[in-house]
């Protein structure tokens, strides 16, 4: 990582930051003689010290001291014991001369509790064999061809008695399922790593990592390239707006709150328990840019569920957060993260040919599918939970008095003249009954 890498990260520039930060295997020259190992970095710009430890140390960081960068706030150390699949993890000494052990914000691989250790892993050994999917997504995508788009749950959809079914035996029974009903896209709810077992995966702890309750990141491709195969477009819940408080987790990283707002009144979520993304750091838009990259480029994924837009959009929307947070013009709008939304949908577009940004917006902004040139968000649809809620009680109603309430589906009809939508039947249904 020279000079201009860093530099690009902390101008929230950096979009594969992943081939950076985190625990990269590789081969560097030391005293003349070709060395393997691992090379970690970290953004930590307010530790008073970083330690790597690991299986390859038993766990004592004592000879693996990171070095700072302090012009960018950045760690970084290479060590020749470490090998892929040792478990790791840094140990940080805060301003407060208190040591935290925190995982890896850009994990390749995670372990589950209790430890919930990082595991290095890389780019995997994957032969991918979906050319001809690749080559003709447009088509598939931005042609005329109806999408239905079955969206699954992986840890509920199926399971045996003792344990999860892996990426792989699921595609070989969720492929003819798909076949059967008709679909020809799949939506699979959050697989970035979550710690809560009974969660659908929405409190994500690591947004590099695929969840290894079904299998390696090599599995999951599997899962995805049999898909592809098979003429089935996957789509990938992703959830940028904010992010578990487990204490291994991004919260307070080096100490202080790194990736979320000093501001209480802006960071915490207190309806869900979670922290919202300080938008205002350029290196949070750097992380999150290249969490939504990542998935593209190693994973070939077809598209992205954008969650809780609406969040991200307001401060305190509908009690997520503080309602008294504003912005420097008194409104509610968060400002930074509606720029983060069109930085991030100009340069998905610009690097990924034939992908669909979706956005999970709950609410009333206008101009959501519009490009950011012309005011708009820049997705390409808006997943309508509106829809859903509008024509579910519009059928509840008894039918004589039905005539009382034709706004419900008119105000959608207008709706669907300025925004492009899918229209959903989905997780948040089953659950409301």
């Amino acid at each position: 990582m020279n000079d201009t890498d860093m530099r690009l990260f902390c101008e929230g520039n950096c979009y594969k930051a992943y081939e950076f930060f985190g625990a990269i295997p590789e081969i560097q020259i030391i005293n003349g003689i070709e060395t393997k190992g691992v090379q970690f970095r970290l953004w930590a710009p307010n530790a008073k010290e970083v330690q790597v430890i690991g299986s390859f140390n038993n766990w004592s960081g004592s000879l693996h001291t990171m070095a700072l960068n302090e012009k960018y706030g950045i760690w970084s150390l290479f060590i020749p014991e470490a090998n892929i699949f040792d478990e790791y993890k840094f140990d940080i000494k805060t301003r407060k001369e208190r040591w935290i052990k925190k995982a890896d914000p850009y994990a390749r691989l995670s372990g589950r509790g209790p430890n919930n250790n990082s595991i290095v892993f890389g780019d995997g050994s994957y032969i991918w064999s979906d050319a001809a999917w690749m080559d003709r997504r447009k088509e598939r995508i931005c042609g005329n061809v109806p999408m239905n788009i079955y969206e699954i749950h992986l840890g509920s959809w199926k399971r045996n008695e003792t344990k999860y079914l892996n990426y792989r035996e699921i595609s070989d029974l969720l492929i003819p399922y798909l076949h059967k009903m008709k679909y020809n896209f799949v939506e699979i709810m959050p697989v970035t790593e979550y710690s809560a077992d009974v969660s659908w995966g929405y409190q994500t702890t690591g947004y590099f990592s695929v969840t290894s309750r079904y299998g390696s990141p090599d599995d999951f491709k599997y899962l995805i390239d049999s898909l592809h195969g098979a003429g089935i477009g996957v789509i990938l819940d992703w959830v940028p707006s904010h992010f578990a408080k487990d204490k291994h987790g991004l919260e307070n990283l080096d100490g202080t709150p790194l990736y979320e707002n000093q501001d209480v009144n802006k960071s915490v979520n207190k309806d869900w328990g979670t922290l919202n993304f300080d938008f205002e750091k350029e290196q949070v838009q750097s992380f999150m840019i290249s969490s939504a990259f990542y998935f593209f480029d190693k994973f070939h994924a077809d598209g992205l569920r954008v969650d809780a837009v609406s969040n991200m959009l307001y401060y305190g929307y509908r009690g997520y957060g503080n309602p008294a947070a504003v912005n420097e013009y008194g409104g509610r709008e968060y400002i930074s993260a509606i720029d983060f939304i069109k930085k991030l949908n100009r340069n998905v577009k610009k690097t990924f040919k034939n992908v669909l940004m979706i956005a999970e917006e709950s609410g009333s902004w206008e101009n959501v599918t519009k490009p950011d040139y012309l005011g708009g968000l820049g997705f390409d649809y808006k997943w309508n939970m509106g829809w859903m809620n509008d024509s579910l009680e519009y059928m509840k109603t008894d039918p004589k008095y039905r005539s009382f309430r034709h706004s419900l589906m008119k105000d959608q009809a207008d709706l669907s003249t300025y925004e492009k939508s899918i229209l959903p039947l989905s997780h948040d249904e089953v659950v409301n009954g």
